[in-house]
């Protein structure tokens, strides 16, 4: 494999990951709202296709835009 297909391989890994956790309750709150351990929406939640460009010819490097 070669640079971008290593790197576009290990960034949509850790995407992945990210999506599909489950979020954990705390066991501390006010009584009305719940708390969680990771936040609701991140930076890191958006699609890697608006982070990227998936073109090796033109992004040979797998860099973020």
């Amino acid at each position: 494999m070669n640079l971008f297909e290593d790197r576009q391989r290990a960034i949509t890994e850790h995407y992945e990951d990210l999506i599909t956790r489950t979020n954990e309750k705390l066991p501390y709150g006010n009584g009305i709202y719940d708390r969680y351990k990771y936040p609701v929406l991140t930076a890191e939640h958006a699609p890697l296709i608006w982070k990227y460009d998936f073109n090796p010819t033109t992004n040979p490097f797998f860099a973020e835009d």
